[in-house]
């Protein structure tokens, strides 16, 4: 074996190691199996539609608790 080839292969296998570590961290966590993507289509819908009518108390209706207390009256007007 050449000296050349013994220098390279911890090169090799550090470059293949980190090529594994990084598609292992790139990939997308599983969804919950609560999750149902028509749902939260159709609750975004209902956001927009209100919206878009400006129906503040049906966005209060529609919001947690922690966004009412963040979104003010001003905040809507503004919106």
């Amino acid at each position: 074996m050449k000296i050349s080839s013994i220098k390279t292969l911890p090169d090799l296998l550090l470059s293949i190691f980190l090529f594994v570590i990084l598609l292992t961290a790139c990939s997308a966590p599983a969804l919950s199996p609560d999750f149902n993507e028509e749902e939260v289509k159709q609750a975004a819908e209902n956001v927009v539609t209100l919206l878009n009518a400006q129906d503040t108390e049906g966005l209060r209706a529609v919001f947690t608790e922690r966004m009412n207390s963040a979104i003010s009256d001003e905040v809507f007007t503004q919106i």
